[in-house]
């Protein structure tokens, strides 16, 4: 009886655990890229603030020099997909943002990636 009540307690504080762990990873919450907060986001500012708010960029793009962080969100009708917004910031070597700008198709995310130069 003993030896029950010890494996229950070891089972008990694993799933303890890992509810704890669950609960501790879902309350870090990064911000989705929305519209309005792509135009809140001024030239000159540091790439990594905006890693920092919204998490890692989807790709990198590397051109002339220059590093083209992008994020892409979508939008729904219904379950459906309709529609993607590419968002680029063109980086300089510094880690600043020289300039950014966005992209509207309705073109699959999953096609997006494959398409290995930013417009």
């Amino acid at each position: 009886m003993n030896e029950k009540l010890r494996i229950g307690r070891k089972i008990s504080f694993k799933y303890s655990l890992l509810i704890i762990a669950t609960v501790v990873a879902c309350s870090f919450n990064n911000t989705v890229m929305t519209d309005q907060n792509f135009q809140g986001i001024r030239n000159g500012s540091s790439i990594s603030q905006v890693e920092a708010k919204y998490g890692a960029p989807v790709t990198i793009h590397h051109r002339d020099g220059e590093n083209i962080y992008e994020y892409i969100t979508t939008d729904y009708q219904g379950l459906e997909p309709v529609r993607w917004t590419r968002y680029f910031f063109v980086v300089d070597e510094k880690g600043q943002i020289k300039t950014k700008y966005k992209t509207l198709t309705d073109e699959p995310a999953f096609q997006l990636l494959q398409d290995v130069s930013p417009p």
